[in-house]
């Protein structure tokens, strides 16, 4: 009877209830009354679960985020002992220095309605100098920490910060998980210590200073690039990338693969300007006392196919001794200049920066120098570039043509010398000329100097040796083993001949004669033809290399004879060819006038 009773339905009137809760009172009253408490427990155990994992969720996000910019704290303002959910970054000393002040040193922006990017712009240019004097740039070195950094953009007129780019490996040895920093030491970091790109967004926000970032190794550049890239919008003043990729003077070591860093560069921030120098040593009683023409000559390899602005890092103890070599490397194109450097220990003699500086174009040579030295030199004036006349007898290259008949030939053209490498590259005259009979009085001089750039003077490599041409029918077409015309062959040992080529006459006539003179890497000559009347006459003699050469000996030969003209051939060119061609050849002061 009891549980038949507990088991009938009980009617509650509707005046006391709702509908829902009558429904739900109903459908409780058929069940057990120890089903429904298990049930009313479940329901209680799900809404805490449910809250729990929303709770634990939100405290993930929220320690996840804080631990993000603690991190980023960290890496921006130096290493933080611990962890703790409130902590609160230093102020922002650059913010509370520069905020709500003008960006400087004044520069081309000062002028723009719209910001633009001027991260590859000429430094001449984008400071407003009136492109006179790259004296007028001013430089810090060596700009390696925040408060470093904080100091040069105190000097509002400062333009361009150098720093040295660092990586931090956490494995030394496998390169793995490295941190792009701006220090002097990756192993000496301290709360000093800002990450590249914090350090470019500081000067980039602040200021309209440029900037030159030293890479000390390939790794580095490898790593450090992408974040440049990543930052591409936000970077407006000239950017330096530089780097040392070729042996210099007194050092054999590449610290830089250059194929490598150029195309990184490219594919990286190529609106930029590539700085490119060479691995250098110095000391008082060192061999090697300037950039070589091998130097110059690799480096003018490697910049061929950079289609960037390129300033080639020069170190000033060896600026006055390599003038010629510097002179010809800049006179290749208007993209390239120089910018001039010292070591803490170097010792430069004052005068040979005088004489530097008067005797190279202001325009295209910059000058990251301690102050003293800059008070030193600020009022000698540097030598403005001479127009040439092509009337006038001076090597003119307009009036040269490359002939390049193999894919290893190579021709520089520069304002003051030619360089030919390998047997297949020819320098021919694009004017003809044919020497007058004796009536009318016509001479043709051709005249120049000759340097053979041999790593060995004494072990020259044998079968090398220059050849100048007259009376020269031309090259492609004919064909080189075909070309015709009365030749000067020179070689590095002292053998001098002069001789005809594939003339029809050569069986009537003896045409050749030779001489000797001393083993020299330097040659001038020249070779008067005053017609078919009279003898070819040539005149070679010995030449200093350079100025700081020892005494030479004045000596020289004369050798001439007769040769009439080829009937067929009415006009004539001049070409100059190497023989041998495994060594690079030197031709200066090469003209041609009558």
């Amino acid at each position: 009877m009891p549980n038949s009773l507990h088991k009938m339905p009980v009617f509650v009137s509707s005046s006391s209830t709702s509908g829902s809760s009558r429904f739900r009172q109903a459908r409780m009253r058929f069940l057990p009354r120890k089903m429904w408490r298990i049930r009313r427990a479940l329901n209680a155990h799900w809404r805490a679960i449910t809250v729990s994992v929303l709770t634990l969720t939100t405290l993930y996000f929220v320690f996840t985020i804080r631990k993000k910019a603690i991190n980023s704290t960290r890496r921006n303002y130096g290493d933080i002992p611990g962890f703790h959910m409130f902590f609160n970054p230093p102020e922002d000393e650059f913010d509370k220095e520069f905020r709500d002040k003008s960006r400087l040193p004044p520069s081309v922006e000062t002028m723009e309605d719209f910001p633009k990017l001027h991260t590859g712009d000429a430094l001449l240019g984008y400071f407003l100098t009136m492109y006179v004097d790259g004296m007028e740039i001013t430089w810090s070195s060596a700009v390696n920490s925040r408060s470093l950094l904080f100091q040069a953009m105190q000097d509002y007129m400062l333009m361009m910060v150098e720093t040295d780019v660092r990586v931090k490996w956490t494995d030394e040895k496998k390169k793995t998980n490295g941190s792009v920093l701006v220090a002097p030491n990756p192993t000496k970091l301290n709360e000093d210590s800002v990450s590249l790109q914090r350090y470019l967004y500081f000067l980039s926000r602040y200021s309209n200073k440029g900037v030159q970032l030293n890479f000390p190794d390939i790794e580095t550049a490898r790593l450090a690039l992408p974040q440049l890239k990543e930052m591409k919008s936000k970077i407006h003043a000239p950017v330096w990338l530089h780097a040392d990729i070729l042996p210099g003077p007194n050092l054999a070591e590449v610290p830089v693969d250059p194929g490598q860093f150029i195309t990184l560069v490219h594919s990286n921030f190529p609106s930029s300007t590539l700085m490119l120098g060479w691995a250098t040593s110095w000391s008082p009683d060192a061999p090697q006392i300037r950039y070589s023409w091998y130097n110059v000559i690799e480096m003018a390899k490697t910049c061929a196919g950079a289609n960037l602005p390129v300033s080639f890092a020069v170190r000033v103890i060896y600026a006055r001794k390599s003038m010629r070599q510097l002179r010809f490397l800049l006179s290749l194109t208007s993209r390239f200049s120089i910018t001039v450097w010292t070591d803490v220990y170097d010792i430069m003699p004052l005068p040979d920066l005088v004489h530097f500086r008067k005797n190279m174009d202001p325009k295209r040579i910059h000058y990251n120098l301690p102050e003293n030295f800059m008070e030193s030199i600020k009022n000698v004036n540097g030598q403005q570039p001479t127009p040439i006349d092509s009337d006038t007898n001076l090597w003119n290259r307009n009036l040269w043509q490359p002939v390049l008949l193999d894919d290893v030939a190579l021709v520089f053209l520069g304002t003051e010398q030619a360089v030919l490498e390998g047997e297949a590259s020819w320098l021919v005259s694009k004017i003809p000329y044919q020497a007058e009979l004796q009536s009318k009085g016509k001479t043709v001089v051709v005249e120049g100097k000759l340097q053979f750039l041999s790593r060995d003077s004494a072990n020259a490599v044998k079968g090398e040796a220059a050849r100048i041409i007259i009376r020269s029918s031309g090259v492609n077409p004919p064909s080189p083993d075909k070309v015709q015309g009365v030749q000067l062959v020179v070689r590095p040992d002292g053998f001098i001949e002069l001789s005809e080529i594939n003339m029809q006459h050569s069986s009537l006539y003896d045409l050749r004669t030779s001489a000797h003179l001393p083993r020299n890497d330097c040659y001038e000559f020249k070779i008067v033809d005053r017609g078919e009347d009279y003898p070819i006459f040539c005149e070679v003699k010995l030449l200093k290399c350079e100025e700081e050469d020892g005494d030479l000996e004045p000596l020289s030969v004369s050798l001439h004879f007769k040769v009439p003209y080829e009937a067929e051939i009415q006009k004539y060119y001049v070409a100059v060819n190497t023989i041998g061609g495994k060594q690079p050849l030197v031709i200066e002061n090469l003209v041609v006038y009558s």
